[in-house]
């Protein structure tokens, strides 16, 4: 994954048929701002179900460091997956520091789930393996409501179209992270998959972070449009 210092945002725009419009008032390509390094963060996560195999937690954030353990994949066999939880106390680019894992053994019904090895210490992951919510149609060029808005969505929230594909940085309640859609709101009202040649991924930085897999969040919204 490339990790510029800057990311123009006429490479985040994406296009109107996909249900996602750059702001009108955005006369010329706005600049994300990418922090260079280390960011604390202090929020919780768990493994994207795009993972198709284990995935190694590391020792430092380089894929040449010492593999501590493994975060096991859901099982394909389960009705309703859950995956491993964890908290991210630090990103830095294309990697993520994480520790308290933790992985539901039962299910609603109070049935065992099946027994997955699970590495529990602080390690490093690829940053593209944590997914998160995003209750937010608003993404914004710094972790600030008044700067430039790169993106807006509407009435639909981030991960309501689009996938989390890497979070790059954190700063507070905001995130920075890349994401790709896979819906788009059509003139019915419905949302269906875009069409061929017409998706179009971004970077920008987002609130209104979810960290419940298995539902939506109960909060107040945090987007506020002039």
């Amino acid at each position: 994954m490339r990790e510029p210092a800057r990311v123009l945002a006429a490479a985040l725009m994406v296009m109107a048929s996909c249900g996602m419009t750059a702001p009108s008032h955005a006369a010329e390509p706005v600049e994300v701002e990418m922090p260079p390094g280390a960011t604390q963060c202090s929020f919780s996560a768990w493994m994207s179900f795009r993972e198709e195999a284990p995935v190694p937690v590391r020792a430092g954030p380089s894929g040449t460091s010492a593999i501590l353990g493994y975060l096991p994949i859901a099982d394909d066999g389960d009705e309703d997956p859950i995956n491993v939880e964890f908290d991210v106390v630090e990103a830095r680019p294309g990697w993520l520091k994480i520790e308290h894992q933790t992985l539901e053994s039962q299910d609603d019904d109070d049935r065992a789930a099946p027994s997955r090895p699970l590495f529990q210490g602080a390690g490093w992951i690829p940053a593209g393996a944590a997914q998160v919510g995003v209750q937010s149609a608003l993404g914004y060029a710094r972790p600030d409501p008044d700067s430039p808005l790169v993106i807006d969505l509407g009435d639909d929230w981030l991960t309501e179209v689009a996938y989390v594909e890497a979070i790059r940085a954190c700063s507070g309640a905001w995130l920075l992270v890349d994401y790709a859609p896979y819906s788009e709101r059509g003139s019915s009202g419905v949302l269906d998959a875009p069409p061929a040649g017409k998706q179009s991924a971004g970077t920008a930085w987002f609130r209104g972070v979810c960290s419940n897999q298995k539902t939506t969040c109960d909060m107040a919204s945090v987007d506020r449009r002039p």
